[in-house]
């Protein structure tokens, strides 16, 4: 059954190729140690202006095909975060640099807003067992200069957790779990452990089967939730691997889904789509390629959604 479900998500399929407006580097923003390269960066309006996490890793990715790092520092996976408040225009304001260490070694933080603060979900590697992570909830302070870290537990007593895309359910936490199908958990107040949204019991852990995997926290949109999520695939003749991606739109009382086209930006290539941005124009993305860049792209919102999701 293992072998069968990674050959479906790997299946080859083609993706739209949609050209922003613009890109920015995020990663010039920081200075990463020797060894280490800009990866995933993630970001959440904060007053006029981005809080932002860029990632940093220390592995490269010497063959797209079979995906076997190759680790310019030390000789195991490590993660590093760097934290900083831009303006409006990314322009570098302040480096929050007290939060380097407090959030040293989580992977693929996502940020976003809930209850009038700001938190941040990732990953954490677990030392006991090779491949084992879970996720855990970041809390950050008014002043974003300290956050507190609590561990979460899987839903379904999986020893390997990864890409939940937190949205809020009025004062409480929700998660998109899985996509397609989609999986919605909640976290209620005080609590480790993630439930069914409804209070009834989770799905059957032997039906938990899904194609795509989580991407950007939900962004309102029109009274609904907008995530993003990706999936993980093979091109032809190549056999180089990618990673596309794909709006979910999801009703607030998530029984009704839309799905848009999978998409790529520019072209096709290992993309991590983390952080989101609506303005009332402009669509912002910030996503990492290749685990080796940690850009943001601006789109038109009119051309943007009449593209991906038309009416």
């Amino acid at each position: 059954m293992k072998t069968l479900e990674r050959a479906r998500r790997l299946y080859p399929f083609r993706a739209l190729s949609i050209a922003p407006k613009s890109t920015v580097d995020l990663s010039r923003a920081v200075a990463l140690p020797s060894g280490y390269q800009p990866a995933n960066p993630a970001l959440v309006r904060y007053r006029d202006g981005y809080f932002a996490c860029i990632r940093g890793v220390n592995y490269v990715y010497a063959d797209q095909r079979k995906l076997v790092p190759t680790f310019t520092a030390g000789h195991g996976y490590h993660t590093i975060n760097r934290f900083v408040l831009f303006d409006s225009e990314l322009k570098v304001q302040r480096q929050l640099t007290a939060l380097n260490v407090q959030l040293d070694n989580v992977e693929d933080v996502r940020l976003f807003a809930h209850a009038g603060r700001i938190y941040g979900i990732g990953t954490q590697p677990q030392e006991a067992g090779q491949g084992a992570c879970s996720m855990c909830l970041l809390s950050f302070d008014d002043s974003l200069e300290s956050a507190e870290l609590a561990p979460l537990d899987s839903p379904y007593g999986m020893r390997r957790e990864k890409n939940w895309c937190p949205f809020s359910v009025g004062e409480e936490l929700g998660f998109l779990y899985a996509c397609n199908p989609n999986v919605f958990v909640r976290l209620p107040e005080g609590a480790r452990k993630p439930v069914a949204p409804d209070g009834r019991r989770l799905l059957s852990r032997k039906r938990l089967h899904f194609l795509d995997c989580g991407s950007t926290p939900a962004q309102p949109l029109d009274g609904e939730h907008l995530f993003i999520t990706h999936r993980r695939s093979v091109q032809l003749p190549s056999l180089k691997r990618v990673y596309s991606s794909r709006l979910c739109l999801v009703s607030p009382d998530l029984q009704r889904v839309r799905h848009s086209p999978y998409f790529s930006i520019n072209s096709p290539t290992i993309q991590f789509v983390s952080g989101i941005d609506l303005t009332p124009t402009e669509v912002l993305l910030a996503y990492g390629e290749m685990d080796n860049r940690a850009l943001l792209s601006r789109f038109d919102r009119r051309d943007f959604f009449a593209r991906l999701l038309p009416r």
